[in-house]
């Protein structure tokens, strides 16, 4: 299928082919009939700009004590990446998708999704969902059915109408009261009927006289252009006490917006902040008035929360009236009550094969208002599907990829394609644009949204997962089942049954490796440290420290159906290392989790494990650690010898009068570890990282997940 996207190096916006999404759980697939390009927040898209490198880089100058440690662990490389992530230049090409509001016919609809029909007609929202593209899966409370009587051009206009109708709601105006909307863009005019057909009195009032006009036209009862010296006594003619309440739709670096709003307010009204201004409140005349300024956040209750949007979780009617989906659904009732005219406010359309133009248009022309995308019929039925540039060379190892997140991305694939006689065949992601810059970048043969014509495909010898967690567990029995050899990221699974479910495939007659990706096994300085204690025979003792840093709680690895939690999701990687250095079964655990204190997600814990051998070894993973301190920090006890790896860059040897130094740049193992792999694929071996380990790693961390779960 065609999608507009952005790509990130140039900023130009383009058309391209790719993969058409698959249906998600808690989701719709919709043929796109109309999509429309917001002149605000779109046109801030074509007229941003990247800083200079070189500006970056001297702005950075007051950090060179740290900078200067990352030289020495990583390299000149390594510094020049940590400035790229950190100011968000593109390191490599990605593509973007665009638009966020748009309408069309549903093709399918997940089996838990309710209220929804193939057949129906919905308004969808949402960055990232309700895309510029001829096909669209989108969560179904982003989602609302077009009303009979509303047509679909009106319909493409349900997002940014409910942006206006929240901001609306934010000012709690009642019948008779006096709105003021300043900036009359697109959302601003909207906001003009919205608070028409509540039976408010509307001023509106923007630079530009023809945008004053159309105000009139629509409703308002009066409009007056910014720069009139007496705007102040005009509003007053229609409001001796001013404004109950003012709105700014307007979008501009100015704190001017703001001071014309405390200026036209009366005595304890509300100013809403709607669109992106200048936020310098003065505080002589918002204190005199007392007056009430509230933020809009976009459509409503549930944006920005994963819980809603992307889990399915809706808000209780009886508790949150107006959620995200419910404002798009009475916006559009607005509209087939004839009191909202939408589609009146177009002023370009374009055919969807042209989109690129109305980007271009943008750029040029601040006039424009609202730009309307209108898509060619479509076939009834589309069936997620993959794009073949290129035949699998002969005489290969062939690999297939899913998952392009960013771990993927920089670290497995080049690691993989660095050794000769291995090749990329398929890369698979769930919106196919990340997949096509991967594939772009490394002329890989394939790319699909279906991981199964990855799985199944007779050119693919092999399979690496790189998803969320939670679909670790089916792709790994996917690709059993299909004989293929796989290495998946950690963790193996996220829950005791989709473990005994792998183990259960894996003992299968003939089953093919799995091996989990733990990659500290594998890093330099742990092989040295092993070496080491290879010779003592008695007990060991191993305190691993992890400081692991803050994550907020609406993080998807936070959430348990989802990442597992961090417990699960991220310190598995560390009580592997514990078990690999002792080289034992695991006897017995214990664990003890710090009081939240209403910040953290259970993210400071510690594990006990004590071995067959009566060693031990404790992880302590602590969450609200300070950030300049190393991550990671081993000591290891045993006969008279210790030895401390801190955070894979320096290792100190202690066996009685001597101490050996040994110095690195940081080296997790990750290349190591995607080479022995390799190596087994070749010559037909077993996991290098044996499957029982990785699942007795994977046991005990579900065991202290128990116990921290029976102490809450």
């Amino acid at each position: 299928m065609k999608q507009l996207v952005q790509e990130s190096t140039s900023g130009v916006f383009i058309l391209t082919d790719v993969p058409s999404p698959v249906l998600r759980p808690g989701s719709v697939l919709i043929q796109v009939t109309h999509s429309l390009v917001s002149t605000g927040t779109e046109r801030g898209r074509v007229q941003s700009s990247t800083p200079s490198f070189a500006a970056h880089v001297e702005k950075l100058q007051r950090k060179l004590v740290k900078a200067q440690r990352i030289i020495e662990e990583g390299g000149a490389p390594a510094l020049v990446e940590k400035l790229r992530r950190r100011f968000g230049i593109p390191t490599e090409r990605t593509l973007s998708p665009t638009g966020y509001s748009a309408t069309g016919r549903v093709i399918a609809v997940a089996p838990d999704v309710y209220g929804i029909s193939p057949g129906d007609h919905v308004a969808c929202a949402g960055v990232g969902y309700a895309n510029h593209a001829e096909i669209v899966c989108v969560p179904q409370n982003l989602c609302a059915r077009v009303p009979e009587g509303v047509n679909l051009e009106d319909a493409a206009f349900g997002t940014v109408g409910a942006i206006a109708l929240h901001g609306i709601r934010q000012a709690d105006c009642r019948l008779g009261d006096t709105i003021a909307v300043i900036g009359l863009g697109l959302i601003g005019l909207l906001a003009v009927q919205i608070a028409r057909a509540a039976g408010c009195q509307v001023i509106g009032i923007d630079v530009r006289q023809e945008r004053c006009d159309r105000a009139i036209e629509l409703g308002a009862d009066a409009a007056f252009v910014r720069d009139v010296p007496d705007l102040a006594q005009r509003v007053q003619s229609f409001a001796p006490h001013g404004a109950d309440c003012v709105v700014i739709c307007a979008a501009t670096n100015s704190n001017d917006p703001i001071e014309l709003a405390g200026n036209l307010c009366r005595e304890r009204g509300t100013v809403v902040a709607l669109g992106a201004i200048g936020l310098q409140v003065p505080r002589e005349i918002y204190y005199r008035k007392e007056l009430q300024l509230l933020q809009s956040r976009s459509y409503g209750p549930g944006r920005y929360d994963p819980a809603y949007e992307e889990y399915g979780n809706d808000y209780p009617i009886g508790y949150v009236r107006w959620t995200e989906q419910r404002n798009i659904a009475a916006f559009l009732d607005l509209i087939r009550k004839r009191s909202v005219k939408a589609s009146g406010l177009v002023t370009h359309r374009f055919p969807f094969e042209r989109a690129p133009e109305a980007y271009e248009l943008l750029a040029k022309d601040s006039s424009v208002l609202a730009i309307l995308l209108e898509y060619a019929a479509q076939p009834s039925a589309v069936r997620p599907r993959a794009i073949h540039f290129t035949k699998p060379m002969d005489g290969v190892l062939t690999i297939g990829i899913i998952g392009t997140g960013s771990f993927a991305r920089s670290v497995l694939i080049p690691a993989i394609l660095k050794h000769d006689g291995v090749s990329i065949y398929a890369v698979a992601s769930a919106n196919g644009l990340s997949a096509k810059a991967v594939a772009e970048k490394y002329q890989i043969p394939m790319i699909a949204s279906d991981t199964g014509q990855v799985v199944q495909n007779s050119a693919t010898r092999a399979i690496v997962i790189a998803t969320r967690h939670d679909t670790h567990a089916d792709l790994v029995i996917s690709a059993i089942e299909a004989g293929k050899p796989v290495f998946v990221e950690k963790p193996l699974a996220i829950t005791c049954e989709q473990l005994d479910q792998i183990e259960q495939a894996y003992l299968e007659d003939n089953a093919p490796s799995v091996m989990v990706g733990f990659n500290r096994r594998f890093a330099p300085l742990v092989q040295k440290i092993r070496e080491f204690f290879s010779q003592v025979n008695e007990p060991k003792f191993i305190l691993y420290r992890v400081n692991a840093g803050f994550i907020a709680r609406e993080h998807w690895l936070q959430q348990t159906t989802i990442g597992g939690g961090r417990l699960v999701g991220e310190a598995c990687h560390f009580v592997d290392l514990i078990c690999y250095l002792i080289g034992q079964p695991v006897g017995g655990i214990d664990a003890q989790m710090m009081n939240d204190v209403g910040r953290y997600a259970g993210d400071n814990f510690v594990i006990s494990l004590r071995f067959a051998d009566g060693s031990l070894g404790n992880l302590i993973y602590v969450a609200n650690g300070n950030s300049q301190l190393p991550k990671e920090y081993i000591e290891m006890h045993s006969g008279g010898c210790t030895g401390v790896l801190d955070d894979f860059t320096r290792l100190s040897l202690h066996s009685g009068q001597k101490t050996q130094v040994i110095k690195s740049k940081r080296d997790k193992g990750h290349s190591a570890e995607i080479a022995a792999w390799l190596d087994c694929l070749r010559h037909g071996t077993r996991e290098p990282n044996p499957f029982v380990e990785s699942v007795a790693t994977m046991r005990a961390v579900f065991a202290a997940q128990t116990i921290l779960r029976q102490k809450e």
